[in-house]
């Protein structure tokens, strides 16, 4: 018999609970059972969770004896957690009798000798039994009928304490359900994450049904679909964050609704096509709300106005930027208008003309906290004028000019910045970090704790500078991409390649 184990035994056994058992696992289910029974506190079973049983009998042998106990303690069964195939012996997991979970996550993948479908009803029976539902999570690689995929909706509207729901298909729902979805939410959610992935790993396997999808597509995952909200005021939905394949068109639309008239975070995923009307559009649908916006396609393709409407419509709210691409013309319009920015992220650019000393104006963003960012020298052409002491000159002043708007934020933690040249020969003015150059102008960036500069091309730097770095940003501890410039063959460890004098007790500066 073994030994009964006290309640103060129990937090370190719970997280082992429930059954890690596969086709190469021998281990008795009755034995497992019955150590457990007997000899633990019924509060053991807060969580359940199911894992990779992938052996029939096994799983059903150990069921049986799980819907007596969890019959006789169902108060106690507060989290179920099943990851496994979609086989008969799951069906009779989510058909265990618990009335009070507030927690429930099921990963669903096909099964090669069961039918696929017949496993989703028990899910949403178990998720209509229990009122206490907090958390639901449903990651199904099986294709779902349409008519049970119609209840979905309908029971998730029906529970009165969820907070938190996850849903992830591996194929794309009919037309109009995701718009139904949505207008169906329950008031109390305050996490939501709706998703549906092209898995074409799967299809090579086994054939989903009635999908239009090719016969094969590249084994990659590509988000279709994305919807969170998260946490918000009460009774409504503060912000809401959508990634959408190609309908950008339909997004418009949803977002002048009443239902999200709270949003402040979007987040475009990748799209194929958007026009600028639609850009328009979308700017002054959100205009004096939106405080973080994210997109993965860039402003390089749209109208020079389009930076100018962005600042007029968000500058008041505006505090997280991030874009794959834009005019460098468009990163100083937006660093010049929104003062609210403490984020802005975009780390490749290019010029659509050279902009005039005189509308180069200061940034406005002193509170920012993480910049990446991309300058650019200003030339066009590669001809002798592109090259004469006219244009060096310049160029000159446009490393001055972004050293000094650099070093007016003092408030930056995370600083990546690369340099965008238009000529290609060795020996022109560079953004290289040097002392000589102008680094002394970012003294006082004593936040600053990661250092990125592996967008300029060719960053050499001696002692002096790294030294210099040491004393004037004493949070610094990652800097990536400087090369060095070493005056004698003693600063470098021959041993290691690394430069010993970096070594600190007060700070371990990383130089990739």
């Amino acid at each position: 018999m073994p030994k009964a184990l006290s309640i103060f035994d129990i937090p370190l056994l719970v997280d082992r609970i429930g059954y890690g058992l596969d086709r190469h696992d021998q281990i008795s289910c009755t034995l497992v059972n019955k150590v457990f029974y007997e000899n633990f506190h019924p509060i053991v079973w807060n969580k359940l969770r199911y894992h990779n049983i992938s052996n029939d009998s096994l799983l059903v042998k150990s069921l049986e004896q799980d819907q007596e106990i969890l019959s006789k303690n169902t108060w106690w069964t507060r989290s179920v957690s099943v990851h496994t195939n979609a086989n008969k012996g799951m069906t009779s997991l989510l058909s265990l009798s618990c009335k009070r979970l507030r927690c429930l996550s099921c990963l669903i993948v096909p099964s090669k000798v069961d039918r696929n479908d017949h496993v989703i009803a028990p899910v949403l029976d178990l998720t209509a039994n229990n009122a206490e539902l907090e958390i639901f999570s449903l990651f199904s690689k099986i294709f779902i009928p349409h008519s049970t995929l119609s209840r979905l909706p309908i029971v998730i509207s029906k529970s009165p304490s969820m907070t938190s729901l996850k849903l992830e298909f591996a194929w794309r729902p009919y037309h109009g359900w995701l718009e139904y979805f949505l207008k169906n939410l329950p008031l109390t959610l305050r996490s939501l994450s709706v998703e549906w992935r092209r898995l074409g790993k799967y299809l090579e396997e086994e054939p989903f049904p009635n999908c239009d999808w090719p016969e094969k597509y590249p084994c990659v995952v590509t988000t279709q679909f994305l919807f969170q909200l998260a946490e918000g005021q009460e009774e409504s939905l503060h912000r809401f964050l959508a990634r959408l394949g190609r309908q950008i068109g339909s997004l418009i639309p949803l977002l002048q609704t009443n239902e999200f008239s709270g949003l402040t975070t979007l987040n475009l995923g990748q799209f194929n096509k958007i026009t600028e009307n639609q850009w328009m559009n979308l700017v002054m649908t959100l205009s004096g709300r939106i405080r973080s916006f994210t997109a993965d396609v860039g402003l390089d393709t749209m109208s020079p106005n389009l930076s100018s409407v962005l600042v007029t419509h968000w500058a008041e709210t505006l505090e997280s930027l991030q874009f794959p691409c834009m005019f460098y013309s468009d990163t100083q319009v937006i660093l010049a208008g929104c003062t609210k920015l403490k984020r802005f992220e975009c780390m490749w650019t290019q010029d659509r003309e050279s902009v005039p000393e005189s509308q180069m104006k200061d940034w406005v963003c002193l509170d920012i906290e993480v910049l990446k960012l991309m300058f650019s020298d200003g030339r066009r052409v590669l001809t002798e004028e592109s090259i004469c002491m006219e244009q060096e000159r310049r160029v000159v002043q446009r490393i001055e000019w972004a050293y000094r708007q650099l070093g007016r934020l003092t408030k930056v933690r995370e600083l990546a910045i690369g340099w965008l040249t238009n000529i290609m020969f060795w020996g022109h003015p560079n953004l290289d970090m040097s002392l000589q150059g102008g680094l002394w102008h970012l003294s006082e960036l004593k936040a600053l704790e990661v250092l990125d500069v592996s967008d300029i091309r060719c960053v050499n730097v001696g002692m002096a500078e790294v030294q210099w770095m040491v004393k004037n940003w004493p949070m610094l501890k990652v800097i990536q991409g400087l090369r060095y410039r070493l005056n004698t063959v003693e600063e470098i460890d021959p041993e290691s390649g690394s430069l010993p004098w970096l070594s600190s007790e007060r700070l371990d500066l990383i130089i990739q």
